[in-house]
């Protein structure tokens, strides 16, 4: 299945920023991204390649991009698969001018 992302008359960032959320929600393994200018094109292009995807262009006349966006198989299906969080070693703080949070091993301590 794919997931289409319409992003024409949007300018940057937005098609940035819907390509990512589509990128990070989306569970499919293709996306199209549809993009109406230039800069559009060629920032989600970046983007999608840093993130280690591949991405192909159709150039479909008129300012009309389709970007088809196929998900690296290495990588995770969303950010729910590979959000994880570390867990502090030792005791750490974060300070605020009247009050100090301190924490070690989950357990939270305000003073």
């Amino acid at each position: 299945m794919v997931t289409e992302i319409d992003c024409r008359k949007q300018t940057c960032p937005l098609p940035v920023v819907n390509t990512k959320k589509a990128l990070e929600q989306s569970a499919d393994s293709n996306l199209l991204v549809v993009v109406d200018n230039i800069v559009s094109r060629d920032n989600v292009r970046r983007f999608v390649q840093s993130q280690g995807h591949e991405v192909k262009i159709e150039d479909r006349g008129g300012n009309l991009y389709y970007m088809h966006i196929t998900r690296n198989p290495g990588q995770a299906k969303s950010l729910r698969e590979r959000r994880t969080f570390p867990q502090p070693e030792g005791w750490w703080c974060l300070s605020r001018r009247t009050s100090s949070v301190w924490a070690t091993n989950g357990w939270v301590a305000y003073s």
